[in-house]
């Protein structure tokens, strides 16, 4: 399994300024395993308003600088993901060990779909568990749309 952290401002359609990533992107990945929340500058309870005028529920929200406390938290994930749209954001979530999207490289529900359609638990005979498919679209992703590194 595995955590997705988005900041919200200029990276979630309900931010402000809105950004690109939807509801479809969150609906996709929590339904693939993923926990999803946000890491913001916005104090806590505002992004848990934000979300919910949105009609999601985040699994956690927390202020940007401490996301290094998730891994503390969510201690048996084996991937940690941040979306956002700043410098700042890249920054943090490399500090706290987590893999980094600008939101135009987030990859698609489409995109996914090629990682997940196989993925099975082992001892259903799968060959990848969601952690290493989530590992593998990572760096697909970040190849695919233009980034030159990743975690």
């Amino acid at each position: 399994m595995w955590l997705i952290t988005f900041d919200i401002d200029g990276t979630m359609e309900f931010g402000d300024p809105n950004g690109i990533l939807t509801r479809e992107h969150v609906e996709y990945f929590r339904s693939k395993g993923a926990i999803i929340g946000s890491a913001s500058d916005r104090p806590e309870s505002s992004q848990f308003i934000m979300w919910r005028g949105y009609e999601l529920e985040p699994d956690f929200v927390i202020l940007k600088h401490h996301m290094t406390t998730l891994k503390e938290r969510f201690p048996d994930l084996t991937t940690y993901w941040h979306v956002g749209d700043r410098p700042l954001d890249q920054q943090t979530a490399r500090m706290a060990g987590f893999t980094f999207f600008w939101p135009d490289q987030f990859p698609s529900p489409e995109m996914a779909d090629d990682f997940f359609m196989h993925v099975k638990p082992p001892e259903e005979g799968g060959s990848l568990t969601a952690g290493e498919a989530a590992l593998r679209l990572a760096a697909h992703a970040l190849h695919t749309n233009g980034a030159t590194e990743y975690r």
